[in-house]
């Protein structure tokens, strides 16, 4: 297996279809594990089903015009974030 993205977690805006998930797949199969934004909820639940034998992945809906939504992914990335 290759690591040019072992230990290292990338996150993937619009990862939950098109380009974006062909990227996620790459990371995955490089080494790395993806955080993977999309819109739509069901998108992001089959992303993340279609790409976890990969590797480690996590796929969520979260509006990134929504400030308080916007705060919560910051705080699921980086627990240390207040």
């Amino acid at each position: 297996m290759n690591s040019l993205f072992s230990a290292k977690k990338v996150l993937i805006v619009g990862g939950t279809s098109g380009m974006g998930l062909e990227t996620a797949r790459i990371i995955l199969s490089e080494g790395g594990s993806a955080v993977l934004i999309g819109s739509r909820p069901e998108k992001a639940q089959q992303a993340q089903a279609m790409l976890e034998p990969l590797g480690n992945v996590e796929a969520m809906a979260v509006d990134l015009m929504d400030s308080t939504e916007v705060a919560h992914l910051r705080k699921t990335l980086n627990p240390a974030y207040s």
